[in-house]
Order: structure tokens, then sequence, then C-alpha cells
């Protein structure tokens, strides 16, 4: 069984008092419909009194409908903003598709598809540089499409403008040189470079799927 955390920023409806037809919040995660979930669990703010529960079981407070999370008992955060968070325990990906809903051409998609699954598959065997170049390719594919151009195609350029554009934090661009650089030692002339990281496999893997998740909104992030 594995697990995703998803934080809810893409509010679509707040129940209000005086709307009775709204019967729950609901939040947009696009990339939801890829995953075979077993069960799921929200974790949402306190009520005033502390009574109320933190942590809802999917089905016993709120709800998955395709793409959507209804949070039929929804409460206004006491202090500030607070994003409730989800987290759910799946088996696998059902279509790997189904990850890519913000790519502009069916073409596109099947081609990330087979990258995340090839990807996929060799982090499970511990396939370290097999899985690098094959989130090198995701990452490259994922930044064509949305900021590529005739002037800007190859992976170094279009990480320079993502991070311009604020669609990467510089963390990120740092973790994607990386993986940038990690594809070139299959060269027989960097045989004298480092090999693959564990470490760097593992951060990698992190940012994997959170950027798929971001691209899947069509947003920018403000950091």
């Amino acid at each position: 069984m594995k697990s995703q955390q998803f934080i809810l920023e893409k509010c679509l409806s707040i129940p209000d008092q005086y709307e009775r037809n709204i019967r729950a919040a609901e939040y947009i995660v696009p990339v939801l419909p890829a995953y075979a979930i077993e069960y799921a669990e929200l974790i949402v703010p306190p009520d005033l009194d502390g009574v109320s529960e933190t942590r809802i079981l999917v089905d016993h407070g709120f709800g998955i409908d395709k793409d959507k999370v209804l949070w039929h008992s929804y409460r206004q955060p006491i202090f500030g903003n607070h994003e409730p968070v989800l987290i759910i325990h799946y088996h696998g990906i059902r279509d790997y598709r189904l990850l890519f809903p913000a790519i502009s051409s069916d073409a596109r998609i099947q081609r990330l598809a087979s990258y995340y699954e090839e990807a996929e598959k060799c982090f499970e065997v511990g396939a370290w540089l097999s899985f690098m170049m094959m989130c090198g390719a995701v990452f490259e594919g994922l930044l064509f499409d949305r900021v590529g151009s005739s002037k800007v195609k190859k992976f170094t350029g279009l990480i320079t403008k993502a991070t311009q554009q604020k669609l990467i934090t510089a963390d990120e661009k740092i973790l994607m040189d990386k993986v940038r650089g990690y594809r070139n030692i299959v060269h027989l002339d960097n045989n004298e470079d480092s090999y693959v990281s564990r470490a760097d496999v593992m951060d990698t893997r992190k940012v994997l799927d959170t950027i798929i998740q971001r691209f899947s909104y069509e947003v920018e992030i403000d950091k």
C-alpha cells in the first residue's frame, strides 16, 4: 500500500449558512482519478471548542467523487488560513495518463505516462540511473508543454524559464539541474563523475509527484 498527500487549496464552493442547497465544501484535485484508492483521510482544522474530529475517514464526513473532494461537515478555520489535507492510501496507478490532465495533446500525455510508469518500475527495483533518466524525461516534458517554444527547447533553458516564471522553486531548479547532470554520466568520457546517490533519488521521487500535482492545475506558485 502506498500513500500520497494533497493540500486542498483549490476550493470550488464553500457552504453558506444562508444557502442550504450547498451541502459540502468542494475541492478539486485533477490527478485523483489516476489512483486506485483503498481508503483516504481528511485532516481538517479543529472547531472552536476543540471537540470535533480533525481526522475524518472517507465516507464518514467526506467523500471523493472522481476529481472532487466533498467535505460534508465543513467548518471555517478559527485562525487564518488552514487548508484541509487529503491523504490517500492506494494500491497503484489506475491509468498513468490521468496524472497529466493539463497537458496540451494526447500524444504528449501518452509519452509522459510511459515515462512515469517506467520511472516507477525503476524506482521499485533500485535502478537509480534509469530512474533519474525517466524523471528527467518527465520534468522536461512537463516544462516544455508549459514554457517551451521554438527558441526554448533544451532542458536547461526550460528549467531557467520555468524558474523565472515561478513555476518551480529555487530548490526544485537545483534538483532538476542535478537530474540533468546525471543523464550525462552515461557517456564514457564522463565516467569519473559521481554515480547516482540514494539521497538524490529519494529527493527526486518526492519532487516528481509534487511537480505533477502542481502542473495539473495550470497555476503559478509564489515562492
